[in-house]
């Protein structure tokens, strides 16, 4: 079972096509671009938390964690246009970002 096996796991638990419909799904994306062919496994890279969003499907998600190779407003640019065409909106969190919920 690849290390990320258990959250892939519980996307039918979670997912539009299962139990229910996440309000808030949030991500850590600390890299950027997988390096060295795959051998770092305990981390996301942004298109793997993009691939999960899609399987998830949440009405919305956030992504945290972001190491430095992250440009925030350039990276924002482009789940911006990720979100327009998969209709999930997405974002990268920031310090300081309220988040409200209806309990």
């Amino acid at each position: 079972m690849s290390p990320h096996g258990k959250i892939y796991s519980i996307f039918l638990c979670i997912s539009k096509s299962g139990a229910g419909q996440l309000d808030l799904l949030i991500l850590e994306a600390n890299i950027l671009h997988e390096v060295g062919g795959g051998l770092r496994k305990n981390h996301f890279t942004l298109h793997e938390c993009l691939d999960a969003i899609k399987r998830i499907c949440p009405r919305r998600a956030l992504l945290i964690g972001m190491n430095h190779e992250f440009e925030h407003h350039r990276e924002n640019h482009i789940l911006a246009e990720w979100s327009c065409r998969e209709g999930i909106p997405v974002q990268l969190a920031h310090d300081g970002l309220r988040i409200f919920i209806d309990l």
